[in-house]
């Protein structure tokens, strides 16, 4: 049978790298437009990065502000209801065939609001939304009560959700969020939707918690950016690695007193809000900042493992995939949505993040120079078919067509 699918309109909040979820999209609008698709990119916050500005992508930013940088009511507002957004895609949807087009979101929660899924239902096309984080059922996207510093138990938008003092900032910011997420239910339940989620243990916690219903629902893993090289010979290496962005949800603090406590090497990739001050606490861990991809080759071949220390449930945990294309393995909380991507003792060790006696165990575990080979061996067999950039974008045509 003929493909009827020729144009491809992505939706995201922004227009350059803005961790994960926008590599991921941007990345497949430059694949796809190379495929022969006529792609458009919709973005509300720039500036466009060089690598869609130099595709074949049409990319069509509002350059408005991120949601954080609010400061008068009516911007505020504009985090609950985007008219301008809705405007400006109505406007362009106005130019495609619905028999034809589809329309893949990635993200609208720091920019565009709510309001493009009016635009989307109003013009008749049908749409899928990847679930790179937890938006669509709970306030602050992570199911983690950023008060206490834990994952959170309730029942996403129920009464003792929505009185629950959980997020980053304050209560109001909850309420806030509170009156944003009904309005982006009501959007939903009347949108002809289909979700894709990038891990089955995503799928279960979000599908069992949702206030509405997808037309269909697909199992598409997110692809890694990764290139061919040589095993790193962890067996005799004695650093332990943190990698990734520094916040409290990650555990960034767990990771530094943990190895202190427990005498081993450190070290941190990455960067973020409370750095200095973890590099004033904890001289003995060398922080390192955002690397390149061939910075990141060069200190890997210093590391032994890497160990996870998020407090949070992730959606998938990319980290842990790169890193095991180089043959470093991870420690792995056992909540955390990496271990789908790993078994216990075979190419990672997983560990409860919140007792230090099994942190103490599983690194005494890493520490044995035949585990840490076996792991790493192990890991440096991975399927990576799995995760290549054209097996995402293979995957995604396939829900495309089934979907339009």
């Amino acid at each position: 049978m003929k493909e009827k699918l020729k144009n491809i309109i992505i939706i995201y909040d922004v227009a350059f790298y803005y961790g994960g979820a926008a590599k991921i999209a941007i990345d497949s609008a430059i694949e796809l437009a190379n495929r022969g698709y006529n792609v458009t990119f919709f973005a509300g916050i720039g500036p466009v990065c060089e690598e869609l500005n130099n595709s074949l992508v049409n990319t069509i930013c509002l350059n408005q502000k991120h949601i954080t940088k609010a400061r008068t009511p009516l911007s505020i507002l504009k985090g609950i209801w985007n008219n301008s957004a809705y405007k400006q895609l109505v406007s362009l949807l106005k130019q495609y065939d619905s028999k034809d087009t589809i329309i893949h979101i990635h993200g609208w929660t720091k920019c565009l609001s709510p309001s493009i899924f009016k635009a989307i239902r109003k013009n008749g096309f049908k749409c899928t939304i990847t679930m790179h984080e937890f938006f669509l059922i709970c306030q602050n996207g992570g199911l983690y009560n950023y008060q206490k510093k834990q994952i959170c138990k309730l029942k996403p938008s129920s009464f003792k959700c929505e009185i629950c003092n959980c997020d980053k900032r304050n209560y109001i910011n909850k309420m806030y969020r509170n009156v944003k997420q009904f309005i982006q239910t009501q959007q939903l339940k009347k949108l002809n939707s289909c979700g894709i989620y990038i891990t089955n243990f995503s799928r279960n916690l979000i599908q069992n918690n949702l206030n509405f219903n997808f037309t269909k629902t697909y199992l598409l893993k997110n692809y890694v950016d990764m290139k061919k090289c040589d095993r790193v010979k962890v067996e005799n290496n004695n650093k332990y690695a943190f990698v990734g962005r520094i916040s409290d949800e990650k555990g960034i603090d767990l990771f530094c007193e943990y190895i202190t406590k427990s005498g081993h090497e450190g070290v941190v990739i990455g960067d973020g809000i409370g750095i200095e001050s973890l590099k004033e606490k904890y001289k003995n861990i060398e922080f390192m900042g955002w690397l390149s991809y061939s910075q990141m080759n060069k200190k890997m071949n210093e590391i032994r493992a890497i160990v996870i220390t998020s407090k949070w449930y992730e959606t998938m945990g990319l980290t842990v995939v790169e890193m095991q294309n180089m043959g470093v393995p991870s420690m792995i909380p056992i909540h955390c949505a990496a271990t789908e991507n790993s078994i216990d003792m075979k190419n990672a060790i997983f560990y409860d993040v919140n007792n230090y006696s099994s942190y103490l165990d599983a690194i005494k575990k890493m520490d044995d120079y035949n585990i840490a080979l076996k792991l790493s061996e192990c890991c440096y067999k991975m399927n990576r078919e799995d995760f290549l950039l054209s097996t995402h974008i293979d995957g995604l045509i396939d829900i495309y067509n089934d979907v339009i």
